[in-house]
């Protein structure tokens, strides 16, 4: 029994290490072949999946700045992550697509040439500014979250990827004050839709 007990607390140490409660690790957005918060969270919060939001434009037009918006909803949430990224299809697949503008509690960090934004909150509810690409084209979002019951452990969590496809077009003409095209942050965006809620995919 007792060698039972402390083989549970080894187990359970084990596990806890491998989670990422304040840091999510890099390149875990579960798109272009990666991992997703699966790699370390396992289990899943009582009473179904979570309802996740990626609000983003399904259109966006070139060098305009856009609101972006992630939430998650479910009622045994006690603490969530997430972790997004914006990347081209062609010519370069897989390559950054625009640039991420980031506030408080969302943290930014390229990694091999890629952006990554992620965050931990127990409002789990984020938003955040982008600059779409130059050039037209189209633009895979990968989002991978983690709702957990707040235990301290990676255990009886639910870790859920999201993918979007965004249509980068031409022909717009924008006052200047509306683009990125020159670095300058704008007031002005083009507007997304408030919380829409796309379908889930529990992995």
């Amino acid at each position: 029994m007792i060698r039972a007990g402390v083989a549970l607390l080894l187990l359970g140490a084990a596990l806890a290490a491998r989670a990422h409660p304040d840091d999510p690790p890099l390149a875990h957005t579960g798109g272009f072949g990666e991992p997703h918060c699966g790699a370390c969270h396992f289990g899943a919060l009582p009473g179904g999946a979570p309802v996740v939001a990626l609000d983003v434009s399904d259109t966006v037009h070139a060098g305009a700045w856009i609101d972006v918006y992630v939430r998650i909803l479910h009622p045994a949430l006690r603490l969530a992550g997430f972790e997004l990224s914006a990347r081209t299809v062609a010519p370069c697949e897989g390559c950054q697509a625009g640039r991420f503008r980031v506030g408080e509690g969302i943290r930014l960090q390229l990694h091999e040439g890629v952006e990554y934004v992620d965050g931990v909150s127990s409002a789990a509810r984020w938003s955040m500014r982008w600059c779409a690409p130059a050039d037209p084209g189209e633009v895979v979002w990968s989002l991978a979250i983690n709702a957990a019951d707040g235990d301290q452990s990676p255990l009886g969590d639910s870790a859920v990827t999201l993918e979007r496809h965004v249509r980068v077009v031409a022909g717009a003409v924008l006052p200047s004050s509306a683009t990125c095209a020159d670095g300058r942050e704008s007031a002005n965006t083009e507007r997304s839709p408030r919380l829409s809620v796309p379908g889930t995919e529990e992995r």
